[in-house]
This record gives C-alpha cells, structure tokens and sequence, in this order.
C-alpha cells in the first residue's frame, strides 16, 4: 500500500498512540487522506520518541524503542525491543534476537540499516541518561 506510513505517537492531550495509519494522496479528491489499515499479527505497544524505518530487502517497517504507558499508568516507560510490520502481509511481529540479553530501553535515538544490520544510535536510557554507543542487530539471519 503506497504512502507515508506512521505508527503511534502522542497527542495534544497527552493520549499515547499505538496505531497505524497511512497518509495517502486521494486522486478523486484531489487532496490528501489517512487510512487505517487493518492489521494483523501482535501488534507494538502504543509508544512516542521511536522510530520507525523501511527495510526494502524484507519489505518491512521496523518500528524501534520509545516510550509507552507504564503498568502503574502514572510512570512512563522506556521500550527496549522492536517490532516488524510486513508491509506485503500487513503482519506484525516481535522477533527474539539471539545471542544477547536484548537491547538497552531507549528513546529519542535515531535508527539506520546498513550492509543487513540495524544501526541503533544515541537516545536516552530509563533513567535519562545519555546513551552514545551504537547497538548492532544482524537482520539477514
């Protein structure tokens, strides 16, 4: 489905957002549209201060890190997984990496892919700190 993809973020009213919707252009209208995909698959928890990416050899968006509503519903919390929208199926899903604990929560970072591998850059930790490093995740395999 052809258009400008967004998943998730926060509203004036501070309300978290965990859907997708695509802004598309309306040739009869001659105007722009959003549409509300139906999904399938288990679908990323609402979240803000992520990214999402497009990775042509898979076809995918991936959707990485942020934030989302804590259990308690007063603290927000720091998302420390990803999730992978096949756009020819339209199924989500949240793989497991292997050979690591997993990656550290963060938002506010910037996400590339290079040579097959995820290049997570920068953002904040649970507790605001700074994180300068980058994590590498191989998605070929």
């Amino acid at each position: 489905m052809e258009g400008f993809y967004v998943f998730g973020g926060k509203t004036g009213l501070d309300d978290i957002l965990g859907v997708l919707k695509i802004l598309q252009y309306d040739y009869s209208n001659r105007g722009l549209t959003w549409v509300y995909p139906s999904v399938k698959g288990i679908p990323p928890k609402a979240r803000y201060h992520h990214n999402m990416i497009y990775y042509p050899e898979l076809e995918s968006l991936i959707v990485v890190g942020g934030i989302c509503v804590g259990k308690d519903k007063e603290k927000d919390t720091r998302i420390d997984h990803f999730a992978i929208l096949n756009l020819e199926t339209l199924v989500w899903t949240v793989p497991q990496l292997l050979g690591r604990e997993g990656l550290p929560p963060r938002f506010g970072h910037c996400s590339s892919i290079y040579n097959g591998q995820l290049m997570i850059f920068g953002g904040q930790s649970e507790s605001r700190q700074l994180i300068f490093g980058v994590d590498l995740v191989e998605l070929s395999n």
